[in-house]
């Protein structure tokens, strides 16, 4: 869009179809794998979309009437949307008459940065494959530099990895530990999920009551 000399807004917020559907194919996988019905899997997301739709009414409702969006209620929108919006104003003023943003992020998009930090990754696998490393070091070095993993993001990464590798491989056994891994981890989301959802519902209901004059 940038390099094309279109001048305008209007084409960022053009419903382009970019979406990555390999999540489809994975769950295609885990039906095959559980022998699921193809329409089994049909019927349950039709009743997901009607219960997601009226219970996303509801929560939105009550979510707007506990205070303005953005406000110091809700900090995490009152801190990263500005930043959001602006990055996005950046990107969409880009293409417009006068931009002030088009000139460094047309500097950005240089052959030269492209192909180094092409070469550099280039680099950076070959001698993963040299040292014999299996390639998710790869993969787990380039998300831990990457500038948009957060710190404590990465940290726990890595800690869960030494962990896993010097002292349960160890202990359990590297083969056993491996199929252990990922029911752990299956079984430490679900509960995360359950964890957030409970104290959610006790923050919505502390937030309802509060402002109430008695």
């Amino acid at each position: 869009t940038i390099l094309s000399g279109y001048r305008g807004i209007n084409i960022w917020f053009a419903p382009m179809p970019l979406f990555d559907h390999s999540a489809v194919v994975q769950n295609f996988k885990i039906l095959e794998l559980t022998k699921t019905k193809f329409v089994s899997y049909i019927k349950m997301m039709v009743l997901v979309f009607f219960i997601m739709f009226i219970s996303s009414l509801l929560f939105w409702t009550l979510i707007w009437k506990l205070a303005p969006i953005p406000s110091p209620a809700y900090p995490f929108v009152e801190r990263m949307w500005p930043i959001y919006a602006t990055i996005q104003s950046l990107w969409i003023s880009s293409t417009q008459a006068g931009g002030s943003s088009a000139h460094w992020i047309a500097q950005a998009l240089n052959v030269k940065y492209i192909l180094a930090g092409f070469g550099a990754g280039s680099v950076l696998y070959a001698a993963v494959a040299l040292l014999g490393a299996p390639v998710g070091f790869f993969y787990g070095i380039v998300g831990g530099v990457s500038f948009s993993t957060w710190m404590h993001h990465a940290l726990p990464m890595l800690i869960g990895a030494l962990l896993g590798r010097y002292y349960f491989g160890k202990k359990f056994g590297q083969k056993r530990w491996k199929s252990y891994a990922p029911i752990l981890a299956a079984g430490y989301g679900c509960g995360m999920g359950l964890v957030a959802m409970v104290l959610i519902g006790f923050a919505l209901i502390a937030k309802a009551v509060s402002p109430l004059v008695f």
